[in-house]
């Protein structure tokens, strides 16, 4: 890992939120008969822009020491000095890191996988103990 590439800030790609869009409105257009039930577009609109806005200003940022994740609930971010390492998991099509605390008095803290990779998330994410990989290690031995 180069310190000199950090840090780096990672956004939500626009196209992935494309998708969900897109079936999110056909769902409701098939299911609900919207006209019918008195919900006009521009309402369907304002709650697709609510779920959907949060995650376009969220902000993933590497630095050297940490990770910080912004966005409009807020801020929080774990120290590097802190993390026994990683964890990779789904939940409702979406790929989340979980970074895990070596210190019960923490929280883990999930990073949504909702943006393009390059070297230096990888170089950052792979100096760091890879727990699932520790995991099916063990068990092989066992």
């Amino acid at each position: 890992m180069n310190e000199s590439d950090y840090p780096r800030t990672y956004r939500t790609s626009l196209w992935w939120l494309v998708p969900p869009m897109g079936i999110g409105f056909v769902v409701l257009w098939a299911k609900m008969d919207v006209l019918r039930a008195g919900i006009s577009l521009p309402v369907l609109a304002a709650i697709a822009l609510l779920v959907v806005l949060p995650a376009v200003f969220t902000r993933v940022i590497l630095h050297p020491d940490r990770i910080e994740v912004r966005g409009w609930g807020g801020r929080s971010e774990m120290l590097r000095a802190d993390m026994a390492g990683w964890r990779r998991y789904r939940r409702r099509g979406v790929s989340y890191i979980s970074f895990k605390p070596n210190r019960s008095d923490l929280s883990s803290l999930s990073v949504a996988v909702r943006f393009p990779r390059d070297e230096a998330w990888w170089a950052w994410l792979k100096s760091l103990p890879d727990l699932d990989a520790a995991d099916r290690a063990k068990a092989v031995a066992d």
